[in-house]
């Protein structure tokens, strides 16, 4: 079978994260399965090992990422040459936005959770942002799932969240969660001593870390980690935040910039470190390092750092919605993530309940055991090849 994998979108985050780890196991499949990746210049070179395998090819997508319109006509206009020139049997669209007549069967895979929140839309609203672009791209999406062939979702959760927007009763769908590779998370790559230093000397002094692994974006939710903490500190409670949000061109850069006010505002800066955006290869220093994982964000499709942090031994203290207790499950405790007041009381019971912390951490690595790329990928093309067997 002949599978043209349109990633066009996967530039950063869950994205790249997904497609990194895929391709791996895909490859190490017992089949004769053969694959097109279109993706980024930046992403296929940091995929350049895996794509030397002769049952690999690669497209480049030429257009920046910001550039929506250009995403769209290149979906419609040059995905179908693509995969007809490949001679694709299945085009795999699994950034969300599909290829409406791709010439062959396609999959679809809905990854991203902000195009169908109605409080995302309030939220933004209330910035003073208008949500017409979110709109827009909902819209497309849900002309996407009508047009597919199948559908597929990372949760049950995130499927249940876009049956509210589009019917999907007449539609094959699959829930598929993603993976984890330990192996490869548990590398011998470190971050530099200067990086990881900061988080061991408050360890040292006797303070409690939190980790909060995210990019920033309105629906993370940072401002209630930052609210949290003030509350703790206020308390006399000695914790401090680790946050890997940096500045970067696909974020809200006003509310990034608002967030930093706010912890001067708060006079919280010697609580709070920003070591910047890490390699993923590094990250695993970082949560050996930490005490708590901190989860605030109100929308998930996922939520990879979530099973890392399982994988880590950490116990969470997550935002009260669907897709966090389908992943952590009794993994975490958990908060209405609007209440800042509730967050750091979650995070102080953490902190004090040594006994509760211990069989959360039992409970986190045991949990994390039941998430694989391999069985993600073995999964997958299971479901592919039932999907070309049956007729147009």
């Amino acid at each position: 079978m002949r599978i043209c994998i349109n990633a066009a979108a996967a530039n950063q985050g869950g994205a790249v994260t997904h497609l990194a780890n895929l391709l791996p196991h895909l490859a190490e499949l017992d089949s004769d399965d053969h694959f097109l990746v279109i993706a980024p210049g930046p992403t296929l070179e940091r995929l350049a090992d895996v794509l030397r395998n002769p049952r690999f090819e690669a497209e480049v997508y030429p257009h920046p990422p910001v550039q929506f319109t250009r995403r769209v006509v290149f979906d419609q206009l040059h995905v179908p040459v693509i995969a007809r020139r490949y001679r694709a049997d299945l085009l795999f669209s699994s950034n969300g936005f599909g290829t409406l007549l791709s010439g062959c069967r396609e999959a679809l895979l809905i990854r991203n959770s902000v195009y169908f929140s109605r409080r995302l839309e309030e939220r933004l609203r209330r910035l003073g942002r208008s949500p017409r672009d979110l709109i827009l791209r909902r819209a497309w999406s849900v002309l996407s799932i009508r047009a597919a062939n199948a559908v597929l979702f990372p949760t049950k959760a995130m499927q249940t969240r876009v049956e509210k927007f589009v019917s999907l009763e007449r539609k094959t769908t699959k829930v598929l969660h993603y993976g984890f590779d330990r192996d490869r998370f548990f590398s011998a790559d470190q971050p530099e001593p200067s990086v990881l230093d900061p988080i061991l000397e408050w360890r040292a002094s006797g303070r409690r870390v939190l980790l909060y692994v995210s990019g920033y974006a309105v629906h993370k939710n940072f401002e209630t980690a930052i609210e949290g903490l003030a509350s703790l500190l206020g308390d006399g409670v000695d914790v401090g935040l680790v946050l890997t949000a940096s500045r970067t061109p696909f974020g809200e850069m006003d509310e990034f910039e608002a967030m930093l006010q706010r912890i001067r505002e708060l006079g919280i800066e010697g609580h709070v470190y920003m070591p910047g955006r890490l390699a993923w290869s590094q990250l695993h220093a970082i949560y050996a390092a930490s005490d708590i994982h901190l989860w605030p964000s109100f929308l998930e499709s996922f939520g990879h750092p979530l099973v890392e942090a399982m994988a880590s031994g950490l116990p969470s203290v997550a935002a009260d919605i669907e897709v966090n207790r389908e992943i952590l499950q009794d993994a975490a405790v958990y908060f209405d993530p609007f209440d800042a007041r509730a967050c750091a009381q979650s995070i102080r019971e953490v902190i004090e309940d040594a006994d509760a912390t211990e069989r959360m951490k039992r409970v986190a690595l045991e949990r994390a055991g039941g998430f694989s790329w391999r069985v993600h990928a073995e999964a997958l093309s299971t479901f592919f090849a039932g999907l070309t067997s049956t007729s147009r």
